[in-house]
């Protein structure tokens, strides 16, 4: 990525770009750089939207070790993000602008909260419309994507043969950055994809799909993405929440029950347990509540 970096750095300078400007855009782009590393994503040709909304919220928390950054060097840090990749997308460098649909954070959604709370994702489901086809799909789809800790590219080409009833696992394809395997499923999440088959083999339409979209073909991220955005804003969330939170929720409530963080990475498929640390870092009341719990200091006798 550092020869792409300074070919647009240098296209930027012959468009009459000042020093300053130049010197700023290089350090932009290489947090940019850095993020893909640590979290092991992969090239520039496997970046999605939710991942750069997911780099976005990493620069509000803790990418950086000295604090999370300011709202506005987020936002200038996005926009230069995004020039970058309409600069790759005109050049033939890449297929498509993952950057193209991601709004400009604002400074009171850069928060640590780009999650729900269990109180919230049960609240979520409870509130979720299952009525027609379409909002059952939709329910399904945001189920087990939490419940499976699903990124989204793998929720929307979910098979049915990938389910495992007799395991109860669904198996997910190996990815840039993530190791694959069978993701173990719980009772409920069983349960549900069992009714949801049932349903599905009495459609007329037939296909290898578990969530169908337009014409047969497995629903798209958009459309995903969409579904998501819509349910989220009809039920009343208002802070900056993606169909990302999902997996980081999942995570962060097995990481809150007491789960070694390693046994989250496995589940999660991450080969760097940095992208777990990152990902689904366990808030300051949980830590106290679990410190204070088995310290020392905290039992009857105090050992001091």
């Amino acid at each position: 990525m550092k020869s792409e970096i300074e070919a647009y750095v240098l296209h930027r300078q012959t468009e009459g770009a000042n020093a300053l400007s130049i010197k700023a855009y290089r350090s932009q782009l290489r947090i940019f750089e850095r993020y893909l590393t640590l979290t092991n994503t992969g090239g520039l040709h496997t970046l999605t939207r939710s991942m750069i909304e997911d780099f976005l919220y990493a620069m509000a928390t803790n990418l950086n070790p000295q604090g999370a950054y300011t709202s506005e060097r987020i936002r200038r840090t996005f926009f230069t993000v995004r020039c970058f990749f309409t600069y790759l997308e005109k050049k033939n460098q890449i297929i498509r602008n993952p950057a193209v649909g991601v709004q400009p954070p604002k400074p009171h959604k850069l928060l640590r909260d780009n999650y729900f709370t269990l109180d919230e994702m049960q609240d979520f489901f409870r509130r979720l419309p299952s009525e027609t086809d379409k909002e059952k799909r939709n329910r399904m789809l945001f189920l087990l994507s939490y419940c499976a800790g699903l990124r989204l590219n793998e929720a929307c080409n979910v098979k049915k043969t990938d389910i495992n009833f007799e395991s109860n696992t669904l198996y997910v394809a190996e990815a840039k950055g993530s190791s694959g395997g069978g993701v173990p499923l719980c009772r409920y999440i069983t349960y549900a994809l069992r009714e949801h088959l049932d349903c599905a083999a009495q459609s007329a339409t037939q296909t290898e799909y578990l969530f169908i979209g337009r014409g047969n073909a497995p629903i798209s991220r958009d459309a995903a993405m969409d579904a998501f955005n819509n349910a989220v804003k009809s039920l009343g969330f208002t802070r900056y929440l993606t169909f990302h939170s999902l997996r980081k929720s999942i995570g962060r409530h097995l990481l809150e029950s007491g789960l070694s963080v390693r046994y989250v990475q496995r589940f999660l498929r991450h080969k760097n347990i940095n992208s777990t640390e990152l990902y689904t870092h366990a808030g300051m009341r949980q830590l106290q509540s679990m410190v204070m719990r088995f310290h020392p200091g905290e039992q009857n006798e105090a050992v001091y």
